[in-house]
């Protein structure tokens, strides 16, 4: 797998594009409009799995990038495409990020198992078993070392998903970069966890770059298959020191490589 990381911001500007025919919509009472624009009228309200076709044309606005259905113009935030059919476990190495499709809302892994309450800070969370067992060598190869690092979240389903994904956008609107779109997150896949301090000093925080926790991470997760795929200056979200994602060990050593290795500057 070769991971596409991209130190750059990128700015696409749309005039006339090739869409898919259909897309669906995944935010409950999202607003069709009768042109590219909030401030024209409302023409239909859409909801969870609505499935509109695209007419092949898509505009920019300073707000947000829009594409016409033959009913009205629906902001391309607010949609995703055909979710493709999964049948079994993704492969580890799969890449969520730059996936054509976004997982339906009713995948899920087969293989998820709880990871033991002794390595979180709450109960029931659970990973794939291939990854649950992995992160509890980790973890276990941490503590040794003196370092008390647990589990602040891991599976998460797409349902749970959109209600995070909601709650962001609430909160910071619809540009955030905290949140990924539900059928988009890691989590989902039951190989991504968010870890802390089991005192959870700096829990989900940026300031958990500065514990020595971190720093063990940055140095030793990828003999263990973990990578942390939300680097500064990602292009996708905002940096998340806390956010690690099993790849297998011989991805994770190819991450390290390229992008850790000699690179102090992109954590410390």
């Amino acid at each position: 797998m070769k991971r596409k990381i991209i130190f750059i911001l990128l700015i696409v500007v749309f005039s006339s594009i090739e869409l898919a025919d259909k897309f669906y919509v995944f935010v409950d009472g999202l607003n069709m409009r009768s042109c590219p624009s909030v401030n024209c009228s409302v023409v239909k309200t859409l909801h969870f799995k609505d499935v509109v076709e695209s007419v092949g044309k898509a505009e920019y606005t300073p707000s947000f990038d829009w594409i016409e259905t033959e009913e009205g113009w629906v902001a391309l935030q607010y949609i995703d495409y055909l979710p493709m059919k999964i049948n079994g476990n993704l492969p580890v190495d799969f890449d969520m990020n730059y996936s054509e499709f976004p997982l339906p809302p009713e995948y899920e892994p087969d293989d998820l198992v709880e990871i033991p309450e002794e390595y979180c800070i709450k109960s029931g969370l659970k990973l794939r078993k291939e990854a649950k067992e992995a992160l509890i060598q980790m973890l276990n190869a941490a503590k040794k070392d003196g370092f008390d690092i647990a589990v602040a979240s891991a599976y998460r389903n797409w349902f749970y998903q959109r209600n995070l994904y909601l709650s962001a956008i609430k909160e910071h609107g619809p540009d955030q970069t905290a949140v990924a779109k539900p059928g988009r997150s890691e989590h989902q896949l039951g190989l991504a966890v968010d870890l802390a301090r089991k005192d959870k000093e700096c829990l989900l925080l940026k300031c958990f770059k500065d514990t020595p926790e971190y720093k063990w991470l940055v140095e030793n997760s990828y003999k263990f298959g973990f990578i942390q795929p939300y680097l500064k200056y990602n292009i996708l979200y905002m940096e998340e020191p806390w956010h690690f994602r099993y790849v297998g060990k011989e991805d994770a050593k190819e991450f390290y490589e390229t992008y850790i290795k000699g690179n102090d500057a992109l954590q410390y």
